[in-house]
């Protein structure tokens, strides 16, 4: 079983790599040095809030986000998340992806009518 900085520390990794961003360059930003993020990520060590607070503000998340163990508000998550893609200028500016994602609804809500 994992321990709670362990799990803090997997849903750190997953928010930094859902924004593309390299331990590195969070350790950068947080200025941090890259072992202390890998140790955080890995829950070898649990930082203060103040550098949690701080780290959400970077990865563009809620705090609470953070401390999501067992699926809990992962639906919320999910929909902002969705949001936040359909209206990235990648999508916007193109119709036959915006057409794609579409159909993929579509294609979902007649298939939950169907069961």
């Amino acid at each position: 079983m994992l321990s709670v900085k362990e799990k803090i520390g997997r849903n750190i990794k997953k928010l930094r790599c859902d924004k593309n961003l390299s331990q590195e360059k969070l350790a950068e930003l947080m200025g941090l040095s890259t072992p202390a993020i890998s140790n955080i990520e890995n829950g070898k060590t649990l930082t203060s809030f103040a550098t949690l607070e701080k780290m959400t503000k970077i990865l563009d998340v809620n705090l609470y986000e953070l401390f999501l163990f067992c699926g809990e508000c992962k639906e919320e998550i999910l929909y902002k998340k969705l949001f936040e893609n359909i209206n990235k200028p990648e999508i916007k500016g193109n119709s036959e992806k915006l057409l794609i994602l579409y159909e993929i609804s579509e294609n979902l809500l007649r298939s939950d009518k169907s069961h």
